[in-house]
């Protein structure tokens, strides 16, 4: 159901992820500043499709609004695909500056998934809020 916040919350967590597919995460620099690798954005493919497939599976997500207990499990789902998405490039950005000796620039693009966990945390709370509304209803029956 699209007036539900949980919508919204769902929604804005896929564009992250799509813009953590999109922009570049970081450059590696050497020493006099000159640009010897850049990591992430569309070209980057390791980060690209698995960001765009989990983006796919939090607008899944959002028409699951009759199935409350598998809305919730994406919602947890996507919450630990996205840690392990960042943690994954960070891990990969950090191997690749010290192959190549040099520093790590880090763009914006970095912190993407790290808010959609915040909106994937809160989307799942609102569907267990609703959840535990509709138990309560249903008591009173």
């Amino acid at each position: 159901m699209i007036q539900r916040i949980q919508s919204v919350y769902l929604l804005l967590s896929a564009v992250l992820l799509v813009c953590f597919g999109i922009f570049p995460l970081a450059e590696v620099q050497d020493a006099a500043g000159a640009v010897l690798a850049s990591a992430g954005g569309v070209s980057a493919m390791n980060t690209f499709i698995p960001a765009i497939a989990a983006a796919l599976i939090a607008v899944l997500a959002i028409f699951l609004y009759r199935n409350r207990k598998a809305q919730m499990r994406l919602c947890l789902l996507l919450v630990l695909l996205s840690l392990v998405l960042s943690g994954g490039a960070a891990y990969g950005i950090f191997s690749q500056a010290t192959a190549l000796g040099g520093q790590v620039a880090w763009k914006p693009g970095i912190a993407f998934p790290l808010l959609a966990v915040v909106f994937f945390y809160l989307a799942w709370r609102g569907v267990r809020n609703d959840d535990r509304l509709v138990r309560s209803a249903d008591r009173l029956r």
